[in-house]
């Protein structure tokens, strides 16, 4: 449906522009935050195929449908006992501590233990910087799951209590969710299946700000700092939820990002709905802070940017300064995306049987490991699968000296190890348009420019 990311992007303009006016605001917030983060993800999904439009999707009901039972009850109440007799046990347990939050799921094994490339690194600053700090894994809260659950009990029947008798919030949230589904009804888009996604975000954003704030303003954290501000499972409402209390809260940059990400293009009327951004944000050179300050800043909003590099990558190359010395290596690593290649660099792969050919899947979208397998078995000689997909990143990049992707930030990652990087296709140029112009990546959108970049230097 999408054939670059710009295009899904001018659409989601477009429906603000058309509903922004009116929106009714849920709980004393403008809810447009949650609604482009939700359609940027469906969008973004669709763009890379893991969702088949032909499919009509499973519409979420409201966790809200149904009675209180007397489950819910009793869970409440034994909640609020917990919570009285273990008051002191956690009141003021982080206090002047840096909260690190992130997901488990992303960790890598490195050294034999599970291992976080975008916390891990960040503590060991701190710790040389003599600040404590704590890591909460949304998905594996560990050793404050028993106060997270008992604080989720509380507000999960507030909130089925708040949807029976104050309804007026519910009623808010159909009318929103109406407003864009209604928006996408003739677009050969699932208008239901959008509508109850945003019904149900903006619910769940409401009710993990409110366990969050409990759980900050009983912990009491100087700080939280995390890689990924907008991400749908709770982690932005401990955004929210720090912002309430004036606790300073962060995030630190963990990809490339561009006006073609749905959550780091423009945000237009960014001070209606403020509260949902961090305070600042930690990026990893100049082009980052430039992007931030342009697509981020209102009259009253304006995020602190600070140049921080990118941790992991520098304490790596700090521990393996040989890894600067393979420059001259002609061996190529693709990363991919989920969506496969552009034809002609099939080609030019096909007419370069001198090279080896490393073909990394994204983790997150292998959708195309399919088409990968079968371009494998027909170039043996030169596609290389196995280690590219067991070595770790920096590990793959000792075999190489130049990485070629579309827009996957693992350029950034390659330019700071010494590769050259080679961008190919539109969406590619789009993405890294700075980067291509003043000469820090190389840009092939044919054959022949590839082949002839791939033989230079």
């Amino acid at each position: 449906m999408f054939k670059t990311r710009k295009e899904y992007i001018d659409l989601i303009k477009k429906l603000q522009d058309e509903s922004f006016p009116k929106l009714k605001k849920c709980w004393g917030h403008n809810v447009w935050f949650i609604i482009q983060i939700q359609i940027g993800f469906y969008f973004h999904f669709v763009f890379n195929k893991k969702i088949n439009l032909n499919d009509k999707q499973h519409c979420n009901k409201s966790i809200f449908e149904g009675r209180l039972t007397f489950s819910d009850f009793r869970r409440f109440l034994k909640s609020i006992y917990y919570l009285l007799c273990n008051y002191k046990k956690w009141q003021k347990k982080w206090n002047n501590t840096t909260m690190l939050f992130g997901y488990k799921s992303h960790n890598i094994e490195k050294d034999g233990h599970s291992y976080n490339i975008y916390l891990e690194p960040y503590q060991a600053v701190l710790k040389e910087q003599g600040i404590k700090s704590e890591i909460l894994y949304v998905d594996d809260l560990g050793k404050v799951y028993e106060l997270y659950i008992r604080l989720y009990y509380i507000q999960f029947f507030f909130h089925k209590l708040k949807s029976k008798f104050l309804v007026k919030q519910f009623n808010n949230i159909k009318y929103n969710s109406d407003l864009v589904g209604e928006f996408f009804k003739n677009m050969n888009l699932d208008s239901e299946y959008i509508t109850s996604n945003i019904a149900n975000a903006i619910i769940l954003n409401e009710l993990y700000y409110k366990i969050y704030r409990c759980m900050l303003k009983l912990l009491s954290p100087q700080k939280i700092w995390t890689y990924c501000y907008y991400t749908r499972m709770g982690g932005n409402s401990f955004i929210r939820a720090a912002n309430s209390l004036n606790i300073e809260s962060a995030e630190y940059q963990h990809s490339a990002i561009s006006d073609g990400h749905f959550a780091y293009s423009k945000w237009n009327f960014i001070d209606a709905y403020l509260e949902f951004f961090p305070k600042s944000f930690f990026v990893w050179n100049e082009y980052d802070k430039e992007l931030i300050y342009r697509n981020f800043s209102g009259k009253f909003y304006v995020p602190k940017v600070i140049v921080s590099g990118n941790f992991y990558a520098e304490q790596e190359l700090q521990q393996n300064t040989n890894r600067l010395e393979i420059n001259q290596n002609k061996d190529i690593l693709i990363c991919l995306q989920g969506l496969w290649l552009p034809k002609f660099v099939e080609e030019a792969i096909i007419k370069s049987s001198h090279v080896k050919w490393y073909f990394r899947l994204h983790p997150r979208y292998p959708e195309d490991k399919e088409k990968l397998i079968s371009f494998a078995s027909s170039y043996p000689d030169r596609v290389e699968i196995e280690k590219a997909n067991n070595l770790t990143l920096y590990e793959l990049f000792e075999n190489v000296g130049i990485v070629l992707t579309m827009f996957s930030g693992t350029a950034r990652e390659a330019k700071e190890f010494g590769l050259r990087v080679i961008i190919v296709g539109r969406e590619g140029y789009n993405s890294y348009k700075n980067y291509i112009d003043d000469g820090v990546f190389d840009y092939a959108e044919n054959e022949d420019r590839l082949l002839n970049l791939i033989q230079s230097k």
